[in-house]
């Protein structure tokens, strides 16, 4: 399973609809197509220094009539933006102003989703009594795993959050 990271908006109390699901791990889009995944992310910042980054380690190489290490030096990159992709995602919407609210194991979006908003619903049931108990329906409570991650660690291989 992997982890999602939930961030929302400041303003917002609970669980909103304009939450953010982010999977923490590899991205293997970033690392095919580094460039064209990060202007499609809209992270402007991190496209123009890898394409530079790319192109330097490239002059670079040529220069030193070592042009078959230049592929090498931009796969290093690719891979770097792979691994990285996620925590610079999270990074543009903690500027943006949204916060992190919690960690939650899934095998998809769409289960963190459920899982999220459905910890969500729970909490509201405990505090007002839930539509099956009015019906005598007799259910089985899984809560899911959700957890309030500080977040002072690092995810990745740069720390996020004013961590250095």
């Amino acid at each position: 399973m992997a982890s999602y990271i939930v961030l929302e908006p400041q303003d917002t109390m609970g669980a909103s609809d304009k939450a953010v699901f982010i999977r923490d791990g590899f991205s293997f889009g970033a690392f095919i197509l580094p460039v064209v995944w990060l202007l499609f992310s809209k992270l402007w910042l991190e496209a123009v220094l890898s394409l530079l980054a790319i192109a330097i380690l490239g002059v670079i190489a040529s220069l030193l009539n070592a042009a078959d290490i230049a592929s090498y030096l931009a796969m290093a990159v690719s891979l770097f933006i792979g691994a990285e992709f996620a925590n610079w995602r999270i990074k543009r919407l903690l500027r943006k102003g949204y916060k992190e609210k919690t960690v939650i194991e899934a095998r998809n979006s769409k289960e963190a989703e459920i899982r999220y908003y459905y910890a969500f619903s729970n909490e509201i049931e405990a505090n007002s009594g839930s539509y099956a108990d009015s019906l005598n329906l007799k259910t089985t409570l899984i809560t899911p795993p959700v957890s309030s991650h500080n977040f002072s660690r690092q995810i990745g291989l740069v720390g996020h959050r004013g961590d250095s």
